[in-house]
């Protein structure tokens, strides 16, 4: 009887191969479910960061227009117009600190970009933020649309039949006349 009762404790130290293969099967099965709803999470989390940036940078572009008459010129030698600037970190000039605490990374995980009309004084400005993800702009009417006002003959200024689905964008007061 004591021989039996080793034998069996030999024979139950362990799992088979079968056991250890389906043990795997199902904790792999699981953490990729886990897995792909936190990515989805994550990339929601960054398109609110983008949102929250782009209304931020509204903000502080309009209380410097309310200041000043008109708004900043884009930095980086690049002057003014309808050329995006986002070559340096100053691509704004005048608006940090006074406005804002800082202007929002470039080469990040997001890339934003400024354009303003012409002139040494610009009286409109467009501001953007590429690379959303999840939390897509789907029509002309969406308030991050990057380009929701039609033109003079009711067609809208984006060329295709809907705004580009991975950009926010926010205009000055006047609209977006470029």
């Amino acid at each position: 009887m004591t021989v039996c009762y080793y034998k069996r404790m030999y024979f139950s130290k362990g799992f088979t191969l079968v056991e250890l293969l389906v043990s795997i099967t199902i904790i792999g099965i699981l953490s990729a479910i886990v897995f792909s709803g936190f990515t989805e999470s994550q990339a929601q989390a960054r398109d609110q960061v983008r949102q929250t940036t782009i209304k931020e940078m509204q903000l502080a572009l309009e209380n410097y227009y309310n200041q000043n008459g008109s708004y900043p010129v884009a930095g980086c030698g690049l002057g003014t117009g309808p050329a995006y600037s986002y070559d340096c970190d100053e691509y704004i000039i005048g608006l940090v600190p006074d406005y804002i605490d800082e202007l929002p990374g470039l080469h990040g995980q997001y890339e934003y970009k400024y354009a303003t009309s012409y002139g040494s004084q610009p009286s409109e400005f467009k501001f953007a933020a590429t690379g959303v993800e999840v939390l897509t702009v789907d029509s002309f009417d969406h308030p991050f649309a990057y380009c929701p006002r039609p033109t003079g003959n009711g067609a809208h200024i984006c060329d295709g039949s809907g705004p580009p689905p991975g950009v926010y964008a926010v205009y000055s007061r006047n609209g977006w006349q470029l």
